[in-house]
C-alpha cells in the first residue's frame, strides 16, 4: 500500500508539470503560448493542485 501511495504522489506531481504545458481556451481561442499558459494556471488551479499533490507522507517520514 505504501508503494501505491508513493506512485500516486509522483503521478500527481507529474500532472502539475503537464498542466504548465497544456493550452487552454479563452474567448473561443486556443491559447498555446507558454507564458500565457503559466499565468493562467497559476491564477486558477495551481495552488489547489499543489496542496492536493504535496507529498505529506514523505515529509512526515523524514521528520520521524
Amino acid at each position: 500500500m505504501l508503494i501505491f501511495e508513493d506512485i500516486l504522489d509522483i503521478i500527481f506531481m507529474v500532472d502539475i508539470l503537464f498542466s504548465f504545458n497544456t493550452g487552454f481556451y479563452k474567448k473561443g481561442y486556443l491559447i498555446m503560448k507558454r507564458r500565457d499558459i503559466i499565468i493562467n494556471y497559476v491564477k486558477t488551479w495551481f495552488l489547489m493542485d499543489l496542496l492536493a499533490s504535496f507529498p505529506y507522507s514523505w515529509v512526515f517520514k523524514l521528520a520521524n
